[in-house]
This record gives structure tokens, sequence and C-alpha cells, in this order.
């Protein structure tokens, strides 16, 4: 059996946070707030947006579709 590519770990648990992003030697630049999923046990981030992997744009989190109506939020889960 392959687990995805956070072998598992239920990261609907994870730190949902910002990252850093590229700049100068001893500058901190940090974007991104809100949109990147950590995997509690290993690490990986994600991109909320799309759910690939920021190192590797070739590995995904499995998405579903959401829907929201009247303030009700409803996951569209595959049969």
């Amino acid at each position: 059996m392959r687990f995805g590519p956070h072998a598992g770990a239920p990261v609907c648990v994870g730190l949902v946070s910002g990252t850093r992003l590229l700049s100068n030697v001893y500058e901190y630049e940090l974007g991104c707030e809100g949109r990147i999923l950590r995997c509690p046990w290993h690490g990986w981030e994600f991109d909320l947006t799309n759910g690939k992997h920021l190192a590797d744009p070739n590995v995904k989190l499995r998405g579903f579709e959401v829907l929201v109506e009247v303030g009700e939020l409803y996951i569209m889960l595959a049969s």
C-alpha cells in the first residue's frame, strides 16, 4: 500500500502558517501567511491553494472540492 507524500500522517492537525521567502543573507522575508500546511510528522510543507509540495511541485496532496452556501462549508467526497 502506498501512502501519500506525507506517509499517512494526519495532515489535518498540521500547522497552517507562512514560510520564508528567498532573501539575502541575514534577512528573513516571510510570505504566504495562512497558506502553507506543514505535516506534523515530517515537516513537509504544502501550498493550501493547490496542494503542491513547496520543494517538489510534482508531489501533491489529494484535494477535495468544497462548496460554501449561506455560511455552511461542504466537502464533496468522491464515492
